[in-house]
């Protein structure tokens, strides 16, 4: 896989992803950690290979910086179909309402006195409701952005999604349990992060060594065993430690009954 300048990214890079699996991408800034979505939506050219995947329409990409619909909350969440048209499917509110409740953007869910998704609007608490039109743009923050991006997510139920950085402004909370959702959807999970205790979440990591010759490496992410699931990584030290060591490894753990 080559940038389009012919800079060398990845070399021999061979593997598939099932649906329901999840694969966990991860490597230097720079390394070419995006490149392969790139190429799989056609930004970029396919030189050299064969990439077999489902329809365009089976393939679902969240980023970093997430596109706002025009139209009220329930366009927000269907998109890019139009009320008609999830009529038509057998799509109802109540499925709207059920995605904003999964990816915790609800105004109909409050907290402490607080719903999920709500505005102050010169004095005035906004819960909107599905027929609400808004500069949704303007009013909603870069979190509740991504939320929504998940729920219309949720709401179209892909075979396959890509998660590109795409939970920066969510709380880690909320952002175990969006990835818990992907899975009891059955959804197949590329995800691009720094975050290594997403590890927890995925099955697989491909890493991108970031070197001129082009190497990878696959490898388990996480291991689960008594309703306890366990994924660790190694981090490089800026300098020795009292015992001359370089590296240090972080452990996670995730109790799964806490999430049942």
């Amino acid at each position: 896989m080559y940038r389009p300048d012919g800079t060398l990214l990845v070399k021999d890079l061979n593997f598939t992803v099932e649906r329901g699996q999840r694969l966990l991408v991860t490597g230097g800034n720079g390394c070419g950690k995006s490149s392969l979505f790139r190429v799989i939506r056609k930004l970029w050219p396919l030189v050299e290979g064969t990439i077999t995947m489902p329809p365009d329409k089976e393939i679902y990409f969240l980023t970093q910086v997430n596109f706002v619909p025009c139209g009220s909350l329930r366009d927000l969440v269907i998109y890019p179909q139009s009320h008609t048209e999830m009529l038509a499917s057998g799509r109802t509110d109540e499925d709207v309402r059920t995605c904003l409740r999964w990816a915790h953007v609800s105004p109909t869910v409050i907290h402490d006195g607080r719903a999920q998704l709500e505005f102050n609007d010169q004095g005035y608490v906004v819960r909107p409701g599905l027929n609400d039109v808004r500069d949704w743009q303007k009013d909603l923050s870069p979190g509740q952005k991504q939320r929504l991006a998940f729920a219309r997510l949720f709401y179209h139920r892909p075979s396959f999604v890509v998660l590109d950085e795409c939970t920066n402004g969510i709380s880690p909370d909320v952002e175990h349990d969006l990835y818990d959702r992907c899975t009891r959807l059955n959804l197949a999970v590329f995800s691009i992060s720094h975050k290594i205790e997403l590890k927890l979440f995925h099955e697989r990591e491909l890493h991108y060594h970031g070197d001129l010759k082009g190497s990878w490496t696959m490898r388990e992410c996480s291991q689960t065993r008594d309703k306890i699931t366990r994924a660790s990584s190694t981090v490089k030290l800026p300098e020795p430690d009292k015992s001359g060591k370089k590296e240090s490894r972080i452990t996670y753990e995730r109790h799964i009954w806490f999430a049942e």
